[in-house]
């Protein structure tokens, strides 16, 4: 015969506390149980290291109503279709993103204002107009109109960074 008492006590009030589910101990504070999921809506659902929930549940349409704050690997990338709504302002942001480069400073002329490059182009003014934006290093975060470009890959800006970049500090061109 199950012996009830050895799973569940009476409270001071009204009702049962459940203590245990088949040995499986159930929170006291919160009244939770730690389960591992076999099946859900009849489809198996598994964990090898991540965990793969069923097409009915991770379904590209159940998704949608909620909010992912983080996501650790995106397998197929992501495909913006809309930026706050505007298919436009999606369009936008990809055309911009294409026109970007990125590089670094180095070993040769590193000042504040004229700073030798990895830049591949043998055009000269190649850049000029554009912004070269710091992104790794001291300057990290400073931006400047470039002023002229040799076409041995050196940038000069129309104003002084705050100090020279080192070699290797990474930037994008915008």
């Amino acid at each position: 015969m199950y012996d009830l008492t050895t799973h569940c006590r009476q409270n001071s009030g009204p009702g049962i506390e459940v203590v245990d589910i088949a040995g499986t101990a159930v929170s006291s504070t919160s009244a939770q149980l730690g389960v591992n999921v076999v099946q859900v809506n009849g489809q198996t659902a598994s964990a090898a290291g991540t965990v793969t929930f069923p097409g009915t549940i991770a379904s590209t349409t159940n998704i949608t109503a909620g909010t992912i704050t983080t996501a650790t690997n995106v397998t197929n990338g992501v495909n913006a279709t809309a930026i706050n709504g505007s298919a436009t302002a999606a369009a936008n942001l990809a055309v911009s993103a294409a026109t970007m480069l990125t590089g670094k400073a180095v070993t040769g002329t590193l000042s504040s204002t004229v700073f030798t490059t990895n830049l591949a182009s043998t055009t000269t003014n190649a850049y000029v107009g554009r912004i070269v934006l710091f992104t790794s290093g001291a300057l990290i975060d400073e931006a400047q109109t470039i002023k002229a470009y040799s076409n041995t890959g050196q940038i000069t800006v129309a104003s002084g960074f705050t100090t020279a970049p080192s070699n290797n500090d990474a930037f994008i061109i915008v």
